[in-house]
This record gives C-alpha cells, sequence and structure tokens, in this order.
C-alpha cells in the first residue's frame, strides 16, 4: 500500500524534507 512505501520512504529519505513539503515520489 501507498502507506507501507511512505513508511519505508521515511527511514530513509523523508527526514531530509520538512514536514510539510511534498514527498517526492522518487521511490
Amino acid at each position: 500500500t501507498a502507506g507501507s512505501v511512505i513508511m519505508s520512504y521515511a527511514k530513509g529519505k523523508l527526514k531530509c524534507f520538512p514536514a510539510n513539503a511534498e514527498l517526492p515520489m522518487d521511490v
């Protein structure tokens, strides 16, 4: 699901972006 992708992504790159930023979809 998108949720599991987001969670996996968050463990890597998401920390590099502000919480209110759009998620880059380069996963």
